[in-house]
């Protein structure tokens, strides 16, 4: 399903193209995991949907995976070149949002962030930009400093020419304190480039308080008062308008508990904050994970320690909206032309209606998709029409056919044919292949591996009940 429509600010209120009245967002806070092009963004965007979360915040740099992390530009050595972009980041990122969309779930994508390059967290280093700040954060807003903010634009740039997407809200810098002259100057940049997204900007002794070009405010300074267990964010929220004016959208983001936090992110606590947000007439609350955000590595599999417990008590209380319908399930049967899926083989060539790879020894995929999701979990076939040129020569093996789920990372079935295994030579045969998805979500990929020594043509994969 597509994002319904424009996200737009009207007076203090967020609006979205499509969706009657005013739409409740609750945003999860987590900044690691689109730094790491294994997938698990994907299972974690599939956590919040689950859940009932329609937003979520993410960094555009992430020097807390301590150089093991992917960066928006190419790594040399312990050297980022800034000349040059790193094109799996963007394609990853590129990807994983329109996934989000499709779920129905608003991004947050925080263009820049000072907190890494903060000398006493000891991971300045790690960041594409140190050789030019150094471990200071205030040297990322140096107007002074016009090649790095030429730098600093065409990386804007980019990212924005990345997500074309309706659901993409552009954070400017995370607690943004260097010159506002910067804020004022890169806000006006990205709102000339993303003309039909909001701006957001954060709270935390930021001096840009009366940038014209940002629709939203988060407060980073909440007054939780773990004590007593009240939020105070009624309070909270009115102070933050006094400073930025009451035509803009503010929200409330437990960004703000820093480490105090400990032990309070809890669902009880936090279905009394969601509470405390529900009667002062909130429409967007935003909960950052410190427990998961403090694992900084975000390796594969951390994603089993995000705080789910406590985003559904948040979700059961403040009852974001629903911003698209669940997935409709696939009609059965479905033909995909083998010509339409990505390839990664480098021989791959077009032939009688289908892909083709001609004799050679180099193996690859001569076709690897389509990612659909919507196929009911239960026993399917998918079967593959493929022809060779000699069914005789000898019986080797000559191609892997499986199912896929790229998001668990998973082949859900596979099966070795060999030469001999087509009943005719140079005439399409039909290949089985049972598999069960492990749910109407998952997204799978039909594969043709191709291992050598033959001339294959495939024209058609048909996914049927079994």
């Amino acid at each position: 399903m597509a994002f319904p429509g424009k996200i737009y600010r009207e007076g203090n209120q967020l609006k979205i193209k499509g969706i009657q009245g005013v739409p409740t967002i609750f945003m999860v806070e987590q900044f690691g995991f689109n730094h790491y092009l294994n997938n698990d963004i994907f299972r974690v965007i599939d956590v919040l949907h689950d859940v009932g979360v329609n937003g979520f915040r993410v960094f555009g740099f992430w020097p807390f995976g301590r150089g093991e992390e992917t960066e928006p530009y190419v790594k040399r050595g312990s050297i980022y070149d800034l000349n040059q972009f790193n094109e799996s980041y963007f394609s990853y990122l590129h990807e994983w949002v329109s996934y989000a969309a499709e779920k129905g779930i608003i991004v947050l994508y925080e263009l820049f962030d000072p907190c890494g390059l903060k000398e006493r967290l000891g991971i300045a280093k790690y960041h594409p930009y140190y050789p030019i700040t150094g471990a200071n954060p205030l040297r990322l807003s140096k107007t002074s400093n016009t090649q790095f903010m030429q730098i600093q634009s065409r990386y804007v740039k980019k990212t924005i020419g990345t997500l074309p997407f309706p659901n993409v809200i552009w954070g400017i810098m995370n607690e943004f304190v260097g010159e506002k002259r910067w804020h004022y100057g890169m806000s006006k940049y990205v709102r000339r480039l993303a003309p039909n997204n909001l701006v957001s900007a954060s709270d935390h002794m930021n001096p840009a308080y009366k940038d014209s070009h940002v629709d939203i405010w988060a407060v980073h300074t909440a007054s939780y008062d773990f004590k007593n267990k009240h939020s105070n964010i009624g309070s909270d929220i009115r102070a933050m308008r006094r400073k930025v004016g009451h035509n803009k959208i503010v929200y409330y983001s437990t960004d703000g508990f820093m480490y105090a936090r400990k032990g309070h992110e809890n669902p009880h606590e936090m279905r009394r904050m969601a509470q405390d947000a529900v009667r002062e007439k909130q429409q967007l609350l935003s909960f950052l994970d410190h427990e998961a955000y403090s694992n900084r590595g975000m390796q594969k599999g951390v994603f089993a320690q995000l705080n789910v417990k406590s985003y559904q008590a948040i979700a059961e209380v403040f009852q974001p909206t629903q911003l698209v319908d669940d997935p409709v399930q696939t009609e059965l049967p479905e033909e995909y032309a083998v010509v339409d899926l990505p390839s990664s083989h480098p021989k791959v060539i077009l032939d009688q209606s289908g892909k083709a790879i001609r004799d050679t020894d180099t193996q690859g995929y001569l076709c690897a998709g389509p990612g659909k999701r919507g196929y009911p979990d239960q026993l399917l076939r998918a079967t593959f029409s493929i022809q060779i040129d000699n069914n005789s020569k000898n019986d080797d093996y000559v191609l892997l056919l499986d199912a896929y789920d790229r998001l668990q990372d998973q082949v859900l079935a596979i099966r070795v044919v060999t030469r001999k295994d087509f009943s005719k030579h140079n005439t399409f045969c039909k290949f089985e292949l049972p598999f069960t998805p492990p749910s109407t979500g998952a997204r799978v990929d039909f594969r043709i591996f191709y291992m050598g020594s033959a001339s294959i043509i495939a024209d058609t994969i048909t996914v049927s009940e079994a």
